[in-house]
């Protein structure tokens, strides 16, 4: 990230120091990392990573740097999970002789609640 220019000299090196802290302060001592259920067999019964992160990182000053490089970590794209996933919502509403509106309409409603 600071070859790309996301991040200043400085802030990659105190991200860094960081990091070596919250593996040490948190990660170790945190019971939340020890009972992460990231293999639910429902969206409800998994643990969201981003949040986990949020909660342990975000919210501690010690982690400011730290955090700016996780949160652009997480908007990276993983590939074209999300437009499959889309098209895996489509199929599941979809609905043979559905007016268009009526289709728009449901796919908002999927959007929205996940």
């Amino acid at each position: 990230m600071n070859e790309a220019g996301k991040i200043s000299d400085t802030d990659a090196d105190a991200a860094q120091q960081q990091y070596t802290m919250f593996l040490d302060e948190v990660m170790k001592q945190s019971s939340q990392f020890a009972t992460f259920n990231l293999t639910g067999s429902s969206t409800q019964e998994r643990d969201r990573i981003g949040c986990l992160f949020y909660d342990t990182m975000a919210q501690n000053p010690s982690f400011q740097q730290l955090w700016t490089v996780v949160k652009q970590i997480f908007l990276l794209s993983h590939g074209q999970a999300m437009v499959e996933h889309g098209f895996s919502v489509i199929k599941e509403i979809e609905v043979e002789n559905m007016a268009e509106s009526t289709f728009a309409a449901k796919r908002m409603v999927c959007d929205h609640v996940h």
